[in-house]
């Protein structure tokens, strides 16, 4: 639990984290495999860190044009994204269930969760209806793929 805590509170304030070399593979009180080789429970934490889900999507509106600089907020955290001119995004997140909220200036906002896989491809779009016309904002598929083209 301390090295979930410990690995989260890194990954939410990356902007200020350059790396981490603390722990080793086998022989030492930070090894992450036991005697008989097999994991220790730290080797599980490390590898939702270390081998992220990657998320790729567009945000548009409703007439499915691009909006750019939609913000993609992980709820309660230090971490977003913006979409770029075409209204596309891309972040990788640890393996474990995430609430994101999506919101643009003029436009209902959206809060979805993810619960990512270890090396998880996700796309996940997103149609955002302009503040009070009377429809909500949605996304519109979540595809898990094995790999990105």
């Amino acid at each position: 639990d301390f090295t979930d805590q410990l690995l989260w509170e890194m990954y939410t304030h990356k902007h200020m984290v350059d790396g981490i070399n603390y722990w080793v593979l086998y022989d030492g009180s930070t090894s992450l495999q036991n005697p008989d080789e097999s994991p220790k429970e730290a080797f599980n934490v490390m590898k939702k860190y270390m081998r992220p889900a990657f998320v790729i999507g567009i945000v548009t509106d409703l007439d499915k044009k691009p909006l750019a600089n939609v913000e993609i907020k992980l709820v309660n955290e230090n971490v977003i994204v913006k979409t770029d001119q075409d209204g596309r995004f891309a972040f990788s997140v640890p393996a474990k269930k995430l609430k994101f909220s999506i919101n643009h200036a003029g436009y209902n906002s959206i809060e979805t969760i993810l619960v990512p896989e270890i090396d998880g491809h996700y796309e996940e779009n997103f149609f955002l209806a302009p503040t009070n016309s009377g429809f909500e904002s949605s996304p519109f598929k979540l595809i898990k793929s094995d790999g990105l083209e």
